[in-house]
């Protein structure tokens, strides 16, 4: 819900709620819920808007930037409502009359007897003395004898931090008919007031403003929302808190429901220009998360919690309530989009393993053609471990699986039932691959079973990897083997990629040699096969003579070329281009058959077995003339003189190109040749077997690669989306508005916000988010010997309804925080004040929903917490510099600084602060005895006394 009026009071007050409106979020919000009520019937008719302040000169600028805002409220209207309208008038009430000046013309103007008498006549303003000037009270020149400069003063600048000259103002501008500027709507139950403490016109006139409100308009509930001055002002700034705070504490009115106090420490200004520090802009950014989670959680409609009006004095120990707005950006954009990265981690994944998939069956083609195998099973476990382990990281352990789980996937627990049931590691791929396979897919979703196809995939993949990894052990080439290694494994080869472009070149260039080398002996094979022939027909001349030398026989020439066959040689000499050689073959055939015819008839017969002689000398000597004379025509054998046997000449290896001299060499060389042969060939299929291999490992390259590529998108993609909790639990997303983050998002919608804690309510994140606000949250409550003490939490968890649906919006520190100076004050301490505010037991706490705005969702998380005024940071430093000011200047001194009471002729001075014993003890006791206890810190002031008094004191 939202206030129906709100009042800029001051300076501060004035540019933070001009930041409120500039806030397009909270104006679309408003101004649906007007038109809502306007179509339902409903009582909320806007939130009316008001700046008072006395600075005359900030006004030209205050009304421009005031038309620019309205100009964007009119324009955030059209586009929520669809139509053109003046929603900065009907809405917020920004008419000529929102903007207020309390400044007279000159400060003298306030000592004028008419206003004097108007003001004492005024029954809403219940006034007693117009204590700047009264002549009942002998108190004439009063305001001179304060402030010696009152009679100059023209308020260009605003009252300069003078309280009780602020507190004049209001009186003087409500006791003219200029008041009805102030009369708002007038039946508005909730009213803000947004003020500074530091300054002089607001803190001079909360009081008597919201007094004024309180009479005219009855049953309204005021909220003050007021900033403190940082520990490094200690001059009128200070001296005004401490005076403000103690006039609220002492105030034993209902005149402000609750005072909300933002502290400026966090924000990093110290004093000075404001308009130069970027930490004061960011304060001004995050007012309105301040603002609107403070009525969205405080003031509601809702009767399970409580009424709007919250009677303040029921708290039984007046304490303060500190506040701060943080944007707890959880997991930021990443959990927006958590879903849909999860979803698209597993396409990642699924394209991984089919990818996988296909490079397998590739180098299973491969290594059944090549036929590489192994024995060796006993390092599967070992190859498979790491795998496996990016297996359970995805669906069984870790913070993947709970990504899972947090998605709708199912099926990740019944994987997991099932590895822990069968109580399966790492080095049991097959039962881990059974358990799984067992997994019924017809009780499944479509998702679910889409994710378990990819987790069978991924397991057959694995499988086939180690079987692969441990077959190609057998490779001999250790090169071309470490690299088959890593492409099966699929991981990046780097410079081995070179090594296989080279080696498979360096394989082509030795097949080129070994075909060249295998070529020359071939011919020189054949070569020496052709003489060898030629020296076999030879030898079967020889051979065939000595048969028929030892059969003492002879052969005609028909018969001879029958046993010999000598045309066949002819025809082989011919094929061989060598017909040169047709005259020596038939030369030296005819010369051995000639050789066994002399033989033949030279032997000697027995005539009459008595008497001896050659056989046919004559025939003999005729055979060994034409033996001879083929000898002499031979050209390229010769005749050995010794022996009479036909040997091969030299010249007859030249005929075949032929190196290999001697005839004796021919089947020794031969020999040789066949075994080089042999040797080549086996190298030559070896290589070219190493040639295949090296072109397909080649050819598997780009799919190893791109599975390397996906496996580690894949990766990428889970750790990217895994840093959604990771993240939470470093407090990465933890974003403090106040200084941190000034680029607050103005446009907030359901559609582009960021839901907080949607996924980990009572998670060990949602416990990080936690402490993280705590430790920050604390800066601004506690003194600075804040190591000396120890903090309390309560934990707790908050859910929010927002367009019909139920979510969780992090930690309301309004229930869950419980802060404190001594580790002896009492938990339940906040406890008492939370119960009084919702009207329910402080047991069932932890169970009060919050109710969050219409159609949009929230980005902060407002702390707030009830506190003495001891407790509150900076308070010794405000005192420090009030009993400064006091024992310089006296009564009379403090008094510019003083607003409380004085319309009725007095001030009440809290003259210390109490103990941490003392707070203690405070609130044990009962309500009676803490309110005189309270009353016993301060002293009561006349001015009557004090004037006629010394200036130093009474």
């Amino acid at each position: 819900m939202y206030p129906d009026e709100v009042i800029g009071l001051g300076g501060t007050g004035k540019t933070l709620v001009k930041e409120l409106l500039k806030s397009e979020w909270f104006v679309e919000d408003v101004i649906s819920k007007w038109e809502e009520n306007i179509q339902q019937g409903g009582r909320f008719g806007g939130t009316k808007i008001r700046f008072i302040d006395s600075d005359t000169s900030q006004m030209p600028s205050d009304r421009k930037e005031l038309e620019e805002i309205k100009k964007t409220i009119n324009e955030v209207g059209k586009k929520v409502l669809e139509r053109k309208d003046d929603y900065a008038v009907k809405v917020f009430n920004l008419n000529e009359n929102a903007y207020v000046n309390l400044a007279p013309g000159m400060s003298t103007q306030l000592l004028d007897p008419k206003f004097e008498a108007a003001v004492l006549k005024n029954e809403k303003l219940k006034t007693e003395v117009w204590w700047v000037d009264d002549e009942d009270h002998g108190l004439k020149n009063f305001a001179k004898t304060v402030d010696p400069n009152f009679d100059s003063a023209s308020f260009a600048n605003g009252v300069v931090r003078k309280r009780f000259l602020a507190k004049s103002l209001i009186y003087y501008y409500l006791a003219t008919k200029e008041a009805r500027h102030l009369e708002l709507m007038g039946t508005g139950r909730h009213i803000a007031i947004v003020t500074a403490f530091g300054g002089g016109t607001g803190s001079g006139i909360f009081l008597d403003l919201a007094k004024w409100l309180k009479n005219s308009i009855p049953n309204c509930a005021v909220t003050l929302f007021a900033v403190l001055p940082t520990g490094e002002e200690r001059g009128s700034e200070a001296v005004n808190a401490y005076a403000a705070l103690s006039e609220l504490e002492q105030e034993k009115e209902d005149y402000i429901d609750l005072a909300i106090l933002l502290p400026l420490d966090l924000s990093g200004y110290k004093g000075g220009d404001i308009r130069i520090h970027p930490g004061l802009k960011s304060f001004s950014e995050n007012f309105p998360y301040n603002f609107c989670g403070i009525y969205d959680r405080v003031f509601t409609d809702d009767e399970s919690l409580g009424q709007g009006h919250i009677e303040f004095s029921k708290i039984p120990f007046k304490k303060f309530v500190v506040s701060s707005a943080y944007s707890v950006r959880y997991a930021a954009d990443k959990l927006r989009d958590k879903d849909f990265k999860v979803s698209e981690t597993l396409k990642t994944l699924k394209e991984y393993c089919d990818t996988e998939e296909k490079l397998r069956g590739k180098i299973d083609k491969v290594i059944k053609r090549f036929e590489l195998q192994t024995s060796r099973t006993e390092e599967k476990g070992e190859l498979s471990s790491e795998r496996l382990k990016e297996f359970k990281d995805c669906f069984y352990e870790g913070d993947f699986p709970e990504l899972l789980r947090s998605t709708n996937y199912g099926i990740v627990n019944k994987m997991k039932q099932f590895i822990i049931e069968e109580k399966l590691w790492e080095d049991e791929l097959s039962r881990l691959r059974a358990s799984v396979l067992s997994i019924l897919e017809e009780e499944l979703p479509i998702k679910d079973k889409d994710l378990l196809n990819i987790a069978k995939k991924w397991l057959k993949n694995i499988d086939n990897f180690t079987e692969q990894a441990l077959a190609i052990e057998s490779i001999p080439d250790l090169p071309i083997r470490d690299i088959f290694i890593k492409v099966v494994k699929s991981i990046p080869i780097g410079a081995d990629k070179m090594k296989l472009e080279d080696s498979i070149k360096t394989l082509k260039v030795n097949l080129t040699k070994i075909e060249s080398e295998l070529n020359e002996i071939e011919g020189k094979i054949q070569n020496l096969e052709k003489i060898k022939f030629i020296k076999d027909f030879l030898e079967k001349c020889k051979e065939r003579k000595e048969i028929l030398f030892n059969m003492d026989a002879r052969e005609n020439e028909d018969r001879w070329k029958k046993e010999i066959n000598p045309e066949e040689a002819i025809i082989r000499l011919r094929e061989w281009g060598a017909s040169r050689l047709e005259e020596d073959m038939k030369g030296l055939s005819e010369y051995y058959r000639l050789l066994a015819t002399e033989n033949y008839y030279n032997k000697e017969k027995r005539i009459l077995k008595v008497i001896k002689r050659k056989r046919k000398p004559k025939l003999a000597e005729k055979a060994n003339v034409r033996k001879e004379d083929f000898a002499r025509r031979l050209k390229y054998f010769r005749k050995d003189t010794e022996t009479d046997d036909i040997e091969l000449r030299e010249n007859l290896f030249e005929i075949f190109a032929s190196q290999e001299m001697g005839a004796m060499n021919v089947e020794k060389n031969l020999d040789l040749l066949k075994k080089r042969k042999g040797d080549l060939i086996t190298q030559k299929e070896s290589n070219e077997k190493l040639q295949s291999l090296s072109t397909e490992i080649w050819d598997l390259l780009e799919p190893s690669e791109k599975v390397y590529s996906l496996r580690q998108k894949t990766h990428n993609k889970m750790e990217d989306v895994i840093k959604i909790s990771e993240g939470a639990r470093r407090g990465e997303f933890v974003l403090e508005l106040m200084p941190k983050d000034s680029g607050i998002i103005k446009n907030l919608t359901e559609s582009s916000d960021i839901t907080l804690f949607n996924e980990f309510e009572g998670s060990r994140d949602f416990d990080e988010i936690q402490r993280a606000l705590t430790d920050s949250f604390r800066e601004l409550v506690t003194p600075g010997t804040r190591e000396e003490n120890k903090f309390m939490c309560v934990k707790g968890t908050v859910t929010g309804e927002i367009n019909g649906r139920k979510r969780s919006v992090g930690p309301n520190f309004l229930k869950i925080i419980t802060l404190s100076r001594n580790e002896n004050l009492r938990p339940d301490l906040n406890y008492e004040s939370i119960r009084d505010i919702y009207s329910v037991p402080a047991t069932n706490i932890s169970e009060i929903p919050l109710r969050q705005g219409g159609n949009w969702d929230t980005s902060f998380v407002t702390a707030i917490m009830f506190l003495p005024l001891e407790m509150l940071i900076n308070v010794s430093r405000y005192y420090d510099a009030y009993v400064d000011k006091l024992n310089r200047e006296g009564y009379i001194g403090i008094l510019k600084h003083h607003s409380a009471n004085l319309e009725r002729g007095k001030f009440f001075v809290r003259e210390r602060c109490l103990t941490d014993t003392e707070v203690i003890e405070l609130s044990d006791m009962p309500e009676d005895a803490q309110r005189e206890k309270l009353d016993g810190l301060y002293k009561e002031i006349s001015l009557g006394n004090l004037v006629e008094g010394s200036s130093r004191g009474l």
